[in-house]
């Protein structure tokens, strides 16, 4: 097995890659780091998420182990604890390629990755390094109506009160905090595909659609575990449909904000059809009827 991780999950933030983590934390084949998103490839490691879970972890691995079975994660064993001392070990150092690989050390011989949707909008001498010293590294994206994507990710910034209650509200005021926030750059998924799949073999870079996380989650499960290269038929402590994120409140959006942001990704609607067709056929014509 080669050292560092076997995959990369590069998004789409709000497309399911909550989802794949869990599917992936209890499934026999894989060996998960105890935190979704290291975020080591875009930020510095370790950020403040992270190193509150080192403390708490390293403190009390057996009572965060509890109280994570509680709420449907994976409990902790030797392997959490080594990952949390190799994360603490790189607090105020460089975060070189070497580094992030030793974070995957525990996984012996099953399968690991680093599911961080952020990762799409690294830019292309940072994805050559990262290819350069894992040439076997797969890279996968959950895909999302961007229109759809955008207002879950909208809601997210509004649970959280990112911008004043008026922002969510009346289109002026919505235009001001959409356009100056981070929704730009993760929201066109044909340019983060052009920028991945071209520095990767065909069979090392897969994408799949939320729509069957939905529609179809034991065969989209099944189709990933497939690519990663573990095996379908195992079973996992949860169901394909499981869905942690179910109860949270939906923030529903004015008509016309919602219509203007239709407008605004008119034409990666249509990019996303040439690029990927499927399910994104019925985007476009969700809101613009047969212009494909």
């Amino acid at each position: 097995m080669a050292d560092g991780p076997d995959f990369l999950c590069i998004g789409l933030q709000k497309a399911g890659t909550g989802w794949l983590y869990d599917q992936l934390q209890f499934h026999p084949d894989f060996w998960m780091t105890a935190v979704k998103e290291l975020h080591f490839l875009d930020r510095s490691f370790p950020n403040k998420r992270i190193h509150k879970a080192i403390v708490k972890t390293l403190a009390d691995l057996e009572g965060m182990s509890a109280s994570r079975f509680e709420n449907d994660w994976r409990q902790l064993d030797e392997r959490d604890r080594d990952f949390f001392e190799q994360a603490r070990d790189c607090i105020g150092k460089p975060s070189d390629l070497d580094r992030y690989a030793s974070l995957f050390r525990q996984k012996g011989d099953l399968l690991s990755g680093d599911i961080t949707p952020s990762y799409g909008g690294i830019d292309e001498s940072e994805i050559d390094a990262v290819v350069a010293r894992f040439p076997k590294v797969k890279a996968l994206i959950l895909l999302r109506d961007p229109v759809q994507r955008v207002m879950s990710q909208i809601g997210m910034a509004y649970r959280n009160q990112k911008a004043p209650e008026v922002a969510f509200r009346k289109l002026e005021p919505f235009k001001d905090f959409f356009l100056q926030g981070p929704f730009g750059k993760r929201s066109f998924a044909t340019q983060i595909v052009q920028k991945w799949k071209s520095r990767l073999p065909d069979d090392q870079f897969a994408f799949y659609f939320f729509d069957d996380i939905v529609g179809r989650p034991e065969g989209l499960r099944s189709d990933v575990l497939t690519f990663l290269g573990g095996d379908p038929a195992k079973s996992s402590r949860l169901a394909a449909d499981f869905n942690r994120k179910s109860r949270k409140s939906k923030l529903v959006l004015p008509e016309e904000i919602q219509v203007y942001l239709q407008g605004y990704f008119r034409e990666e609607l249509e990019r996303s059809v040439e690029m990927f067709g499927g399910h994104a056929n019925a985007w476009l014509a969700r809101y613009h009827g047969d212009a494909a």
